[in-house]
Formats: structure tokens, sequence, C-alpha cells
């Protein structure tokens, strides 16, 4: 059974006053009618009102469909894709709902509906007239979508006419005649200063070769100009990035060159224009900055001007660091504070110790799926946009993909990214409770190297060679001195991994074709699957997030590369790195319940 459920005929368009319920919608656009043909559909379903009914959940079924730029193979898909579940595909039409469809076509008045309903016979059926006049319904419905400034709407049905015209053959006269009518409605958009609508219909034309490059270079320019006349800095750049590609592609070497020096010194404004806002947005600004140096290192002799822009870089990034807006929620921890501290109260140092290392685990990366998947689920829109991970000093050292939109292996990254990300939050919130079971420990207990040392000994996961280095690291933590304890614990954290594997008789050396040998990286080993089989995969998860991901700690990197300093000392994430060491070390004695006394 199709959709409709019944064979639809055209005087159902009249008696079901399809034009009156389009007429009421603030634009003619089939996102819009979407949810009024549904509620119709449910009216007419209340009042059992057949004829309406099958009419609205048709429409409906139609005009849910999206308008697919970048899909040949299905220019038509459904509205909504989510976790393995859709709306409405061209699929779910059966030959009784196509029938209908053709019978209603003459009747409906309104081209952004009619075109819709052409385009979905045409490619159920392929049947040539259709594509035709889904064409000419589809340029009718740009023009009138234009009149109504809706920008995005009418680049899209410009779009989707172009595309149906080269379908049906490039040579044919329809393809330049389609061409024709939206260069035409893009000129006109220049001429009413709706620089937005111009550009988007150039973008169209020059997707699908459908306009001399020259032409485009001067829509592109114009548009910028306009633009940037409106205080549209984000699209005078992306006009002039169009321009300068146009140019490129016609081998126009002085046009490059301007155009280049012009997008620099758009994107500067856009910096002084964040650093206007209040309160000043630094890291948007930097970004400005640092895509401005990316631009001049394109042409040549822009040296001294890109040394005086990363000048500037440098001491936005600092000042932005030093001025961050904290922005923090109230999370009652005193309950699991006071957990912690009754586990390590009143015991001998050495059991004190291995309560603290067995009081946590890490987070389940299992756990930390479920928990992305149903964020994703309740809060979808906060996932369409990607974002960035900063370093201490506020550098851009990464960014990440929107997770909804991406394609497949964009958003397999983006994925694991904010997976990371979500990690840190809940070793963030672990942090108290170690801060004060450590605390509760020096409290009771005069810590010194040598006590450190007796458990370090016991643990087998230590090489002889490093037990006493391993024990300054974990004895300046419980002094609450973290930057040292990182910057021995985190390269010594790496041997440890490396020691592991090669008991378990994991390879650790690559031997190169000159015969010298390198020993693989912190990186190469946490991504081997042996590795995984040994630590299982929260551990080898914890391990990556704290040392090496972008996304996550990355104190690996931060300590070999010089970027922790004093001001660090309270880091959480410090904090952490050194209670992870400890439990990593530790917990095989506490595991086995071998414990040491004091």
């Amino acid at each position: 059974m199709g959709i409709a459920g019944r064979l639809l005929n055209p005087d159902d368009v009249d008696a079901c006053r399809l034009g009156e319920l389009i007429g009421s919608s603030d634009a003619n656009d089939c996102t819009l009618y979407t949810l009024a043909f549904k509620h119709e559909a449910e009216a007419a379903g209340q009042r059992c009102d057949d004829r309406c009914t099958a009419l609205y959940r048709l429409l409906f079924a139609v005009s849910s469909l999206k308008i697919r730029q970048d899909s040949r193979e299905e220019p038509l898909g459904p509205g909504l894709v989510f976790d393995g579940r859709r709306s409405h595909a061209l699929e779910d039409f059966d030959e009784e709902d196509l029938d209908g469809l053709a019978a209603i076509a003459g009747a409906i008045a309104d081209p952004e509906l009619k075109a819709r309903v052409c385009d979905v016979m045409w490619l159920a059926r392929r049947d040539h007239t259709n594509a035709r006049d889904a064409v000419a319904h589809y340029l009718d419905s740009a023009a009138n979508l234009h009149g109504q400034n809706r920008a995005v709407e009418c680049a899209l049905r410009a779009h989707r006419a172009v595309a149906l015209a080269a379908t049906l053959g490039r040579n044919e006269s329809l393809f330049e005649e389609t061409a024709s009518v939206v260069r035409n409605l893009a000129e006109e958009a220049g001429e009413s200063a709706n620089y937005y609508t111009s550009s988007l219909l150039s973008e169209v034309l020059s997707k699908h070769q459908a306009a001399d490059l020259e032409w485009l270079a001067d829509r592109y320019l114009s548009s910028a100009t306009l633009a940037e006349d409106a205080g549209d800095l984000a699209s005078a750049e992306n006009c002039l990035q169009e321009a300068s590609r146009c140019f490129r592609s016609l081998g126009d070497t002085d046009q490059t060159i301007s155009v280049t020096h012009n997008i620099a010194r758009v994107l500067e404004s856009k910096a002084d224009f964040f650093l206007d806002q209040e309160p000043p947005n630094g890291f948007a600004a930097a970004s400005a900055i640092q895509s401005a140096i990316a631009v001049l290192a394109q042409i040549r002799d822009t040296e001294e001007r890109r040394h005086a822009l990363t000048e500037r870089l440098i001491a936005l990034q600092q000042r932005s660091t030093l001025n961050m807006v904290q922005v923090s929620t109230e999370v009652d921890l005193s309950d699991a504070v006071s957990a912690w501290v009754n586990e390590v109260s009143g015991k001998g140092f050495g059991e004190a110790v291995l309560a603290l290392v067995a009081a946590n685990r890490p987070t389940s990366v299992e756990q930390l799926r479920d928990q992305l998947h149903h964020h994703i689920e309740v809060a979808p829109l906060t996932h369409i946009v990607g974002a960035a991970a900063l370093d201490r000093e506020g550098r851009t050292i990464a960014r990440r993909p929107p997770l909804i939109g991406s394609e497949p292996e964009e958003a397999e990254a983006a994925f694991e990214a904010q997976l990371f990300e979500l990690a840190q939050s809940h070793q963030e919130l672990t942090v108290p409770c170690i801060e004060a079971a450590r605390k509760q420990i020096l409290s009771e207990h005069s810590v010194r190297k040598a006590d450190v040392r007796s458990l370090v000994d016991q643990s087998p996961l230590v090489p002889p060679d490093r037990r006493d280095i391993i024990s300054r690291g974990l004895l300046e933590g419980f002094h609450g001195d973290f930057v040292v304890a990182a910057h021995i614990l985190a390269p010594q954290i790496e041997n440890l991994i490396r020691h592991i594997l090669r008991c378990q008789g994991v390879n650790t050396v690559q031997l190169k074709d000159d015969g010298t040998q390198e020993v693989f990286t912190l990186n190469r080993m946490l991504g081997m699957q042996e590795l995984e089989q040994i630590f299982g995969e929260d551990y080898t998860f914890e391990f990556r997030g704290l040392l090496v991901e972008d996304f996550g700690s990355n104190a690996r990197n931060d300590v070999c590369h010089g970027l922790i300093g004093d001001a660090h000392g309270g880091a959480w994430d410090l904090r952490y790195l050194w209670w992870f060491a400890l439990h990593f070390i530790m917990l095989p004695i506490a595991s086995l319940g071998q414990i040491a006394q004091e």
C-alpha cells in the first residue's frame, strides 16, 4: 500500500482548498508547506474525510523531500535521516501514488509545489515531459523566492532546474535557456543590491559550468563590494575567494594577486570587528588573522606583511587565554568527595595509596558512546557545527568537522573527537575527589621518596631501571607539584607502554632501509591492536586522550615541546594525569590484594 491509500483526481485540489492553504504560507517554500500539509491530513482524518486525507498525506510526502545538491544518485532525498530512521523517500511512492500526482499536477497553481510534483514523477518514471515541466516550474519558483528574499531557497531551485536541464542534455537548447534565466536572475539580484542571492546563483552556475569565468568573476567582485559595504564581511570574503578561483583558472595572475590581497584585508577587518565586540572575541579574531596569513602565503612578496600578522596573531592568542570567559555549572560532588576521603582515612600509607588507586577506573568507552548517541538524539542542533582544539596558549591545533552533515569518514573522526571531549568532562569531575583524598593522605602521613619507592618496587609494570625516576615523579604529585610530576611521568609512561609490549613479545622497533633502528612513537604504539588486547579498550582510550589526542589533554605533546609552564600548576588535567599514572602503576598490586605496609 502506498502513501495516499486511494487514487486522486484533479477535483480533489479545489475540493480540499489547496490553493487557500498555500496562500496562507509565509513564503512559497515546500519546507513551510510540509507541516501545514501534515496538520491538514490529520484534521481530515479526524473528520473522516478520506479524499483530503489522501491528498494531504501524499503532498506531505512530496514536500518533505529535500533537494540534495551534491547527490546525483538521489537528487531528492528524505528530509530527515537519523539513527537508522528516515522521513519519506522516493521509493515510498507506489504506482497509485504516482498516478495520483499525474492527475492533480495540472490543477496545482503554485510553481513551487508543481515543480516538486513533476520532479518526483520524472525521477520515478523518467518521462522527459515531466523533467521539462519541472525545469520551468523550478525557475518560476526561484524567481518567486528571490522576490520573497529567500536567497538559499531561490538558489536551490535554480540548481535543480539547471541540473535537470543538464541531465536532458547540455547540448540541448533547454540547458542554455535555463542557464540564461539564472544568469539574468543573478544580475537582477546584484542590481537590487541583493548580493547574497546573486553570489549563490553565481555558485550554481559555476558548479554546472553554465557561465563564462569572466562573467562569474565580475559577479563575485560586484557581490563582494556590496557585501563589504553592508558590513557582511563573511559574505565578502566568500565572494572574493570565488573570484580568486575564477581568475586563477583564467590564468590572470595580476587579478589573482589583487583579489588575494583584498581577501587578507577583509580578514583583518573581520578580526577588528571581533575585537570591537563586548566582550572582545579574541579567539575569533585570532582565527581570522590566521586565515589571512594562510591566504597571503599563496602569493609571493608578502613575507613582511605575513610577519606583521604573525606577531599580531601571537599577541592575540596570548591575550585571549588570559581573558577567557569561564562557563561553569554547579555540580554537587560532596558525597563523592566524602567517599574518597573515607576510603583513604585511618590507614597506613601503602593501604591508603592502594585505596586511592582503586577508588576509580577509566570511564567505559561504551558508556561514552551511549551518552554521546543520546545527546545527538535529544540535541541534534548542537552537532551541526564543527569545533577547534586549542593549546594552552590559545593556538588552534586541530579542527573537527560537524558530526551531522559530514561525509562518513569525517563524521566518524568527529564522533571520536567528541568522545575524547566527553571523557575529559568525566576526568575533570574526578579531580576534586582525587585532591581531597591526596590531601587527606598528606594530613596523616609524612610522605617521603622511600615510602613511594617501596610501593613502586612491588609493581610488575615498572622495569628496575625506571623505579627511582617514577618514584620521584609520583612523590612530586603527592606534594602538589604537578608540573614537575607531569614532566617526569608523561615520557616515562611512554616507556612503560613500550616495556610492556616488549614483555608480551610485541616488536616496538622499526628496522629502516639504511640499517638503522627507530623505536615506535607513542602514537603508533597506542594505535596497535596488541596494546588494546593487553590493556583493553578503556585503558587504551584513556592513554590516548591523556597523552596524544588534540581533543584530549595531549599532555605528552605539551610536556615534550615545553608548552607547560609554572602557571599551569593548577591545571586539572595535570592532576588527573598524576593520579592515572599512580593508578596504572599500582593497579596490579591493588587487584591482587597485595597491600603494602607502611
